[in-house]
């Protein structure tokens, strides 16, 4: 099997149900909404939220893991305008105060969808290059390449905001419902691995489809663990199995939101720990 996997595992800590402490310490939420994605970044009082899931199920999720006294969100990330990644934000914009918003810009028929964008407030449309220094994370924007704001998208996904966050020397690369012909060129003009790539933890786009992850992909981010965020018994049968098949290929560990709830990963100088927590499969 290939050298990386094997590397990998030596810096994968695995915490089982035990409770990860030091809550000051940089971490990856991956939150149990059902089908849709939404993930929390999250160290001390700094919490960036990337996408909001369908529904307000995404309060629950946050409830878990953000105190009741917290009402502030530093960052709010859209990274595409379906709703099962933007279906919680009105939710959080009522519950939570939220400093800063990013999303694509892109332009929307959908009328429930434009009627949250009239109330978003003013919000960043990043590209490719951009960066940010929030707390203890570094964000940088891979994509889109270049700005999609007030174009019409054929396809929403094809402006999906892909970005990678640091923190303690560890990263996690957030890849919305990007599909395959703009992954590739993501990894384009790139020997493996890659460092605009290279990430610990990898979320597995639009929710583990067929024809958004590849083995240039893998071997460009090297990945020590995984996740997909999906719902159980969806209607589109995501994660799909060729997927599984090559996440097991590459022995990397696969977290599913559907099979084992919310996510905790830790990062650490050493390397990242991680735990399943006590979000409910959804």
């Amino acid at each position: 099997m290939r050298l990386f996997a094997v590397l990998s595992a030596l810096s994968l800590i695995a915490l089982g149900t035990s409770r990860i402490l030091a809550s000051d310490e940089p971490r990856v939420v991956v939150l149990s909404v059902g089908q849709g994605a939404a993930v929390l970044l999250q160290a001390g009082s700094t919490q960036i939220l990337y996408d909001t899931g369908p529904d307000g199920t995404v309060l629950e999720a946050l409830n878990r893991h953000v105190p009741a006294w917290d009402h502030n969100l530093e960052l709010l990330i859209l990274s595409h305008l379906h709703t099962d990644h933007i279906g919680g934000a009105d939710e959080v914009l009522g519950r939570y105060t939220v400093n800063e918003t990013w999303w694509n810009g892109a332009l929307e028929t959908n009328v429930a969808t434009k009627a949250f964008l009239s109330v978003m407030g003013a919000a960043s449309t990043p590209t490719l290059g951009d960066t940010a220094s929030i707390g203890p994370f570094k964000l940088e924007v891979l994509h889109p390449p270049e700005s999609v704001a007030n174009m019409q998208l054929t396809h929403a996904h094809d402006g999906t905001l892909v970005l990678r966050a640091t923190a303690a020397s560890k990263s996690v690369l957030l890849t919305g419902d990007l599909e395959t012909s703009h992954l590739r060129a993501l990894t384009r003009d790139c020997d493996a691995p890659c460092p605009k790539l290279k990430a610990d933890v990898l979320m597995l786009s639009h929710h583990g489809s067929r024809n958004a992850t590849s083995a240039k992909l893998l071997d460009a981010v090297e990945p020590a663990l995984a996740f997909v965020c999906v719902g159980k018994r969806n209607r589109y049968h995501h994660p799909h199995q060729e997927t599984l098949e090559l996440i097991e290929k590459y022995q990397i560990p696969l977290h599913r939101t559907d099979l084992h709830g919310d996510l905790v990963v830790v990062f650490r100088p050493s390397g990242i720990a991680w735990q399943r927590s006590t979000g409910p499969p959804l």
